[in-house]
């Protein structure tokens, strides 16, 4: 219908409804990385819902994926993101579609190779497959960046 409703104790004089706005798009961009972790294709939940695991097993499953987070989707997200801007391209990946693509498509991705030259190899399908739809929206977060 066109209409946002944000509540917040935040004056006028310190931030304009604009500025409110903006920040709110930002921070839906967390929403989203959570989202893809916690329901998207990387499922961590589904990895802690064992009840025999110790608390010790529970701490290592969440540095691991954190790992896995920081060591193999944001490189790729990063990469393919250069790829595009380098081409030229407006639309941007979702971080959301790429998580769901690593998932049916790991196998394409080995761990004990340098993972820039398979990027290459790959980068075509990732941009493919992961953009945000053509449709009329809000900016999202790599064109608030911009």
């Amino acid at each position: 219908m066109g209409y946002s409703v944000l509540i917040t104790n935040v004056t006028e004089d310190i931030w304009t409804s604009e500025q409110i706005f903006t920040l709110y798009r930002l921070r839906w961009r967390i929403e989203i990385i959570f989202k893809s972790w916690k329901s998207g294709a990387l499922c961590l939940p589904t990895l802690l819902s064992n009840e025999k695991l110790s608390y010790e097993r529970v701490i290592m499953t969440i540095y691991c994926f954190l790992i896995l987070v920081a060591a193999l989707l944001m490189p790729i997200y990063a990469y393919c993101l250069k790829i595009k801007k380098n081409n030229g391209s407006t639309s941007n990946i979702s971080i959301l579609k790429l998580t769901q693509w690593l998932k049916v498509n790991y196998q394409a991705i080995h761990l004990t190779l340098p993972i820039e030259p398979q990027i290459d190899k790959l980068a075509h399908l990732i941009i493919a497959y992961c953009c945000y739809d053509k449709r009329k929206q809000y900016p999202n977060f790599i064109e608030i960046l911009n």
